[in-house]
């Protein structure tokens, strides 16, 4: 990726990249601390589309990434409450070349801009990464919506920080746990532009907005650079 470190009206571009391999590798040696039987699951659920115009919980994280941690209580609860309502995560019937497929988009890079999803258990946070947007409706009667959420990855702590990374979204990545991740990449400076030359290159049509485009993403990725950067020279 390309990070924009801003110094007044000039710009440090930078390369922040790792090889394909190295991130690939790292994803199945993570992946395998978790038991088989669960790294793939789905979400069933009973909703009241008329109660509060209420939506299947995972499609408001689904929908736009929200750090918020879950609890196992609403998020994964068989037990249905006075309307009919629950939220379940369950292992998908075992068909092995579906999920094999999945883990190998996953493991090629394929999803990573899908959201994803914390849940606080008793005794540990788990972390699953949602391959859809929306549940199908399988079912609606007397007022109840039977729905059902396929592809959910479960990830490690660090599977989530990698996510995360790659995905930009610097400010949530001030916690530990980052070493590792950080090793399998490279940072080197390209080159340095000035906020004069990126505007004139728009007015004179070589570009669109650059300007107010690298202005935005350097607001952005100054994260990166007070509180990733430090560990990443470490």
């Amino acid at each position: 990726m390309i990070l924009y470190d801003r110094h007044d009206d000039n710009f440090d571009v930078y390369d922040f990249s790792a090889e394909e391999n190295d991130i690939k590798n790292f994803k199945k040696a993570q992946m395998s601390q978790i038991e088989k039987e669960e790294r793939i699951l789905c979400a069933e659920t009973v909703t009241v589309p008329s109660f509060y115009e209420e939506l299947p919980l995972f499609e408001y994280y689904s929908m736009s990434f929200n750090d918020n941690t879950i609890s196992s209580e609403i998020a994964d609860d068989t037990t249905r409450d006075f309307y009919g309502r629950y939220h379940a995560l369950v292992q998908p019937p075992n068909y092995k070349l579906s999920k094999d497929l999945l883990l190998y988009l996953y493991f090629c890079g394929d999803l990573v801009n899908r959201n994803m999803v914390k849940i606080k258990y008793p005794n540990k946070i788990k972390y699953f990464l949602l391959k859809n947007q929306y549940y199908n409706c399988l079912l609606e009667v007397y007022g109840k919506r039977f729905s059902k959420m396929d592809d959910i990855i479960q990830l490690t702590h660090s599977l989530y920080l990698l996510q995360l990374l790659q995905q930009r979204k610097f400010k949530h990545l001030v916690d530990d746990g980052l070493d590792e991740i950080l090793s399998l990449y490279r940072l080197s400076i390209i080159n340095t532009i000035s906020l004069e030359e990126l505007e004139k290159m728009d007015m004179c049509g070589i570009t669109q907005n650059a300007s107010q485009t690298i202005c935005e993403t350097s607001k952005n990725d100054k994260y990166f650079f007070e509180y990733i950067m430090p560990k990443y020279k470490n």
